[in-house]
């Protein structure tokens, strides 16, 4: 459960209702239209004086575009049962979808490439990459436990490693890409994803860039992370 539905959880329906749409910054009048009821009966369940239906908490939700996973959290404390399923990402049925994944991360080395979860936390990362964010791993802080080291095209176990907390935390990638940090960043990736005889621009090769299928392969980095995030994204 999110810390945001644990904090709505102190409070009654009505109340959790009544943040939500404050978080979207909607009137009960803005909300009762969006949802197609009265404000009169949106302000009775939101003071408590009624009890809203299993289809009146779908539709008010709906219209306050409350994630998933939240609508099944708040429906349970309402009384009713969840709509949706959530699968692991390590259950037998997902094992189709971590192939495909593993395949799209594999393709881009030499280069980097990692699929993150709607946290921002490293769930699988290729080899490059890999092997950067175990170089810049953070310390352990008070109340954050030490973050598990990626494996190459594996299943990151928790605590992942956080991406966000990597790119702003002083000694996370920002202590690697300074002029001084800068080789000690580059001796961490395995020469395996680094060198490639058929890649340009490593010396020994004598392709043109043009012609290079990793070369080719890099405009192309963009759209497949997106894909590769996108399919977490509903796990």
């Amino acid at each position: 459960m999110s810390e945001t539905v644990r904090e709505m959880l102190t409070d009654g329906f009505g109340g959790r209702l009544a943040q939500w749409r404050r978080r979207r910054r909607m009137s009960q009048l803005g909300l009762a239209l969006e949802a197609g009821i009265s404000s009169r009966h949106l302000s009775f369940v939101e003071t408590g004086r009624s009890r809203p239906s299993r289809e009146m908490v779908l539709l008010l939700y709906g219209a306050l575009d409350v994630p998933l996973r939240e609508q099944n959290d708040l429906l349970l404390a309402a009384g009713f049962a969840p709509v949706r399923r959530e699968t692991p990402l390590d259950a037998a049925p997902m094992e189709g979808m971590l192939a495909a994944l593993r395949l799209i991360l594999a393709r881009h080395d030499p280069f980097g490439a990692v699929a993150l979860d709607r946290n921002w936390d490293i769930v699988m990362a290729s080899a490059a990459y890999a092997a950067v964010v175990n170089e810049c791993r953070l310390p352990a802080e008070s109340g954050r436990p030490l973050a598990t080291l990626v494996t190459p095209l594996g299943l990151t176990a928790p605590p992942r490693p956080n991406m966000l907390r990597l790119l702003c935390h002083p000694a996370g990638y920002r202590r690697r890409v300074s002029p001084a940090g800068a080789p000690a960043t580059t001796r961490a990736m395995p020469r395996a994803a680094l060198c490639c005889t058929r890649c340009w621009p490593i010396p020994t090769c004598q392709r043109r860039p043009t012609r290079c299928r990793v070369a080719i392969r890099r405009s192309s980095f963009r759209s497949s992370s997106a894909t590769a995030m996108a399919a977490l994204g509903a796990s």
